[in-house]
């Protein structure tokens, strides 16, 4: 028998795991710029908002021109199935866990519809918005010239993991340098996490990619994930001049270090779901779940809101 090859692991790094180091120069405030140009837009809040339907409405998009940034609409979701979608998304809400997963898949087997992608583009464009809509490869070259006629203005192509390359004995792939020459809209592809698919998407021509996989803390979509750092730093070692790199991050208040506001005590969370209540391991007020508690150091005591909800 031939040895067996084994693929090297390299080591991959999160947000939480890396730091901002200073570098050699200073710059003034004023010589420096934050804003993204996706395109032929700029937009001064770098910060785009996910497609999906808890995230993104036609509304949310509209204030979010308003602060700078770039609201994206899933084009494929709730609002281009039904004409009343928020009563739709109040159901949701009010249903207890048991029940929600079977009516998501209920509500969402209804068909899209074209005339309410339409409709969706306008109103988001009555606001005075820059319009973005996300579509699946595989909707794309169907969906997405009905959006771009209604006045989108720029297109996601997007799913859990996307490749400049799709393999299929059953239909032609997206192409999208073809799509980009009958669209002529900007188009940004993800998502991606490697070097390798970075590359290969940029030399089609996209506008822009999205790195990551998953929406971010909410869950790692089909169990992939990579880290996100790690992710960034491949796709942005193939980045051309002028071309953005959105990076797929969760907006949460993190619970991770917390500081005693009068003794200025560094505390680091530990998540420990055995062990003895005592001073050295009081649970911890608002943590990740029952079982997050405070590792304090030698000779410290911890807090008196700590020791409230240690009993």
């Amino acid at each position: 028998m031939g040895r067996r090859l084994l693929k090297q692991l390299d080591q991959t790094y999160g947000f939480d795991e890396v730091a901002i180091v200073p570098g050699d120069v200073t710059i003034n405030p004023e010589m420096v710029s934050t804003k993204l140009a996706l395109g032929g837009y700029v937009f001064e809040a770098p910060f785009l908002a996910s497609a999906m339907d808890g995230t993104v409405s036609p509304r949310f998009a509209a204030l979010m021109h308003e602060m700078g940034g770039l609201g994206v609409l899933n084009a494929e979701g709730l609002y281009t199935r039904y004409d009343d979608p928020y009563s739709v998304l109040e159901e949701i809400v009010s249903m207890s866990k048991a029940e929600v997963t079977e009516y998501l898949q209920q509500v969402y087997s209804e068909p899209i519809r074209e005339n309410l992608i339409g409709s969706r583009v306008q109103e988001i464009k009555g606001s005075g918005a820059v319009c973005a809509v996300s579509f699946t490869p595989q909707n794309t070259k169907k969906l997405s010239p009905v959006a771009v006629e209604a006045g989108a203005d720029i297109v996601f192509v997007q799913s859990t993991v996307t490749t400049a390359r799709h393999m299929s004995n059953s239909y032609r792939g997206l192409v999208f340098s073809e799509l980009m020459a009958a669209l002529k809209v900007p188009v940004v592809v993800g998502n991606c996490v490697s070097y390798n698919v970075a590359l290969e998407l940029m030399e089609t021509g996209v506008d822009g990619i999205l790195v990551g996989v998953g929406p971010g803390g909410l869950h790692d979509a089909g169990g992939h994930r990579r880290r996100r750092s790690s992710s960034i730093g491949d796709a942005g070692m193939r980045r051309g001049p002028g071309r953005p790199l959105p990076a797929n991050r969760p907006i949460r208040r993190c619970h991770h270090r917390r500081r005693h506001p009068h003794r200025r005590r560094r505390l680091q969370v530990h998540r420990q779901r055995c062990g003895r209540r005592d001073d050295r391991n009081a649970l911890c007020p608002g943590g990740r779940g029952a079982g997050t508690r405070l590792q304090l150091g030698h000779g410290q005591r911890p807090s008196r809101a700590a020791q409230r909800h240690s009993h």
